[in-house]
């Protein structure tokens, strides 16, 4: 009698009693566990429908390949390519597999994409659609108004009407010339993000080729650096104090500061004398600065009084003049806050301000309109986290803003989006500067809790943590333009530090108040810095 499966004789022989086949317990039992089916008939079959034959136990017969050492061999050989081909068969299946699930990840990383990118693309679409709606609304406003008042405005040669600032609540502005206030907001259109996105990939392909320059200084020449030059260029009646100050593109030692005075004053170093004093602000000044285009020959200021001042030059370097104001006048509004900083886009056509009313804005400076004001939304007045300070990427397409409490945060913002896309967090009070360095890879910030955060772009994540001399709030970091050094200003101390190395390698004394503001020079050959103790200095090598 042989088993009906593996045609060998049974040890344990059973029948079937539906179709009266014989197998082995053992091996009936195994496929009767995997299902209840007959596996010679394809019937249904169970354990009980099974019945033991009684059979004499025989012992069963060496194969002839195991009577024998040359035959044991032959057979273990035999095993052994049998094992191997299961072996090699089961890589095949193995990489079969792999590839097919690459090809699987690969198939939902793609779908993943275009998912985004139709979220992203949703988004636009919803968002040009609300700034569609609000400029129709806008423009029926003008048009009841312009029938009252029949009050035009010229830019570009055309007449368009003055839009209300609907995220502000503001009212509508004039310009038409020398000091004329703009309170415009046109949107940020399809021209505007082409330029910001032409620009970035220009930059970004020079930085990859740019070599550093040979004439910046060297840690021995920073080691040096004494105080060559000081200045009190503004009013010594209270209150004062320097809050800002700015280099010149082309002449390092002539700078632009602003104080508490509400003035903005330009001073040759060189010859320790005023050049031309800027007024027109109500209230002390935040940021003072010269156009990075010195082609230009601007100017820009921003005010405690909510507003920011263009001034460009009209026949000699000396006579400059307001020609532009973004923000307030008598009954106009802009900004909701008062403007804490400047910072000029790479374009050269564009800047960005901040504001303690929580939001920052985007402004045409050959316009003079606002494009778009962004913030964060907030439920209540003691929700607000001013913004405290403002930066550009070296390349243009990202933004970076310090907020105040209770936020504490470094903030970084998709430019051609207007949407956030990082929040900074370590610092444990207000944070007051903020920069990023030449190669786009760090970003240095400081606040009130005393200490220099360096942050990595690529990994988003805190790298280095420098506290200031007595832990004093900062006010101010900067690095100069080769990316080599990096300078703040806390308490009345200056301290230069190498990047990478994160070494501080000189402290700078000499102001008696705290330091507002501080700038390398070309090549890191100089720094300027501004103080509340009324003076502006300029440090180097002696």
């Amino acid at each position: 009698m042989l088993c009906a499966l593996s045609g060998s004789v049974p040890e344990s022989p059973v029948v079937s009693k539906k179709s009266g086949h014989l197998f082995d317990r053992d091996l009936i039992e195994k496929c009767l566990a995997s299902e209840q089916i007959c596996p010679v008939t394809g019937k249904t079959l169970c354990i009980e429908d099974l019945i033991p034959v009684q059979a004499a136990q025989t012992v069963r017969p060496k194969p002839i390949t195991a009577t024998s050492i040359p035959g044991m061999l032959s057979h273990f050989q035999n095993e052994w390519d049998e094992l191997m081909l299961e072996t090699y068969t089961l890589k095949q299946h193995l990489d079969a597999t792999r590839k097919e699930l690459s090809q699987v990840l690969y198939q939902h990383d793609a779908a993943c994409r275009v998912i985004a990118r139709l979220t992203r693309e949703r988004d636009e679409a919803r968002s040009m659609s609300q700034l569609s709606q609000g400029h129709y609304a806008d423009t029926s406003l003008h048009t009841a108004a312009n029938l009252s008042s029949s009050a035009t405005m010229e830019l570009e040669g055309g007449q368009i009407g003055a839009s209300l600032l609907a995220r502000r609540g503001g009212a509508s502005g004039t310009f038409v010339g020398q000091g004329a206030t703009a309170a415009v907001t046109v949107g940020i259109t399809q021209r505007v993000l082409d330029a910001v996105t032409a620009k970035g990939k220009e930059l970004s392909k020079l930085r990859k080729k740019r070599k550093p320059p040979g004439n910046i200084s060297n840690l021995d020449d920073i080691k040096t650096f004494v105080e060559v030059s000081t200045a009190s260029p503004h009013a010594a009646k209270e209150p004062n104090g320097v809050t800002c100050v700015g280099l010149h593109p082309r002449m390092p030692s002539i700078t632009v500061s602003g104080g508490m005075d509400s003035n903005a004053v330009i001073f040759d170093h060189t010859v320790g004398r005023e050049i031309s004093v800027l007024r027109g602000h109500a209230k002390r000044l935040h940021a003072a600065l010269f156009h990075p285009d010195d082609s230009r020959r601007m100017i820009l200021t921003a005010s405690a009084d909510k507003s920011v001042k263009l001034w460009t030059h009209r026949t000699t370097d000396t006579d400059y003049a307001e020609t532009l104001t973004i923000g307030n006048s008598s009954d106009q509004k802009c900004f909701g806050g008062e403007v804490t900083g400047i910072a000029v886009h790479p374009t050269g056509d564009y800047a960005a301000c901040s504001s303690k009313d929580g939001f920052w804005s985007l402004a045409s400076l050959s316009h003079g309109a606002i494009l778009e004001s962004i913030g964060g939304e907030r439920k209540s007045k003691s929700q607000i986290s001013p913004c405290t300070g403002i930066c550009f990427h070296p390349d243009g397409l990202l933004l970076g803003v310090g907020r105040g409490s209770p936020q504490q945060v470094v903030e970084i913002w998709d430019v051609k989006t207007q949407s956030k896309i990082h929040s900074f967090e370590g610092h444990a009070g207000a944070v007051l500067g903020l920069d990023f360095s030449e190669n786009g890879y760090y970003m240095a910030s400081t606040g009130t809790d005393g200490q220099v955060k360096l942050w990595d772009l690529r990994k988003l994540k805190d790298i280095k943590t420098m506290n200031l001399p007595g832990r004093t709030a900062g006010n101010c970091v900067c690095f100069d333009h080769s990316g080599t050094f990096l300078v703040a200003g806390g308490g009345s101390d200056i301290t230069v530090s190498t990047v990478k190395d994160w070494d501080q390698i000189k402290i700078l004394k000499g102001h008696s108040k705290d330091v507002t503001a501080v700038r390398f020079g070309p090549g890191a050959r100089g720094l300027v810095s501004a103080s509340l103790d009324r003076t502006v200095k300029l440090w180097g090598v002696d």
